[in-house]
C-alpha cells in the first residue's frame, strides 16, 4: 500500500507535504511515515484520499 501512496502522489505531481496538508498533518512526517510503511492508513485518511485522487478507497485495502 505504501509503494501506492508514493506512486499516487508522484502522478499527481505532489509533495509530501502538499497531501501532508490535504490529510490534515501539521508537517510532512506524519504523511512520510505513512508512506513508508511505519503506520497503518485509517479509513477516514483513506476516504480522503480517495476523493482527492478519485479513486475507490477500497484500493488502498487490497492485498
Amino acid at each position: 500500500m505504501n509503494q501506492l501512496l508514493k506512486k499516487l502522489r508522484l502522478e499527481s505531481g505532489k509533495t509530501q507535504k502538499e497531501i501532508a496538508e490535504i490529510l490534515g498533518y501539521s508537517s510532512k512526517s506524519g504523511y512520510s511515515m505513512l508512506e513508508n510503511g511505519n503506520v497503518e492508513l485509517t479509513i477516514s485518511k483513506a476516504k480522503v484520499l480517495s476523493n482527492f485522487y478519485r479513486i475507490d478507497p477500497k484500493i488502498f485495502f487490497e492485498k
